[in-house]
């Protein structure tokens, strides 16, 4: 008989807790670009996806996706990097600190297979 053991996300010591106030280092606030409706597009690296309504029990990517019938809420945590989509950003992806965030509910996600670091 197999026997699943679950792992539960605990909160981490420099955790910022995502708002609509939040600007990650490296990200401009102020862009004249944007018409301030814009949400910033961030990266997400060494993440947990857990459920804050089930003592914050790990669950995985496919589980966002599924319907098992239990009354579930995501959340996730990680390190967040704004991501540089035009060419005159290109590389400053390392002068960039990382943050260790805990976000809101997720709402969506996509994933770039075509980055090998993904």
């Amino acid at each position: 008989m197999h026997t699943t053991v679950a792992a539960y996300y605990q909160r981490q010591k420099r955790e910022i807790i995502e708002d609509d106030k939040l600007v990650i280092i490296g990200e401009d606030p102020d862009d004249e670009d944007s018409d301030g409706d814009e949400k910033p597009i961030r990266e997400l690296h060494d993440f947990a996806i857990f459920d804050p309504k089930h003592r914050n029990e790990m669950v995985t990517l496919e589980a966002l996706e599924q319907d098992d019938s239990v009354d579930r809420q995501f959340e996730a945590a990680g390190i967040v990097m704004p991501s540089f989509i035009n060419d005159e950003d290109a590389g400053q992806e390392d002068d960039v600190e990382p943050q260790y965030v805990r976000l809101s509910s997720i709402l969506r996600y996509t994933m770039d297979y075509t980055d090998e670091n993904e």
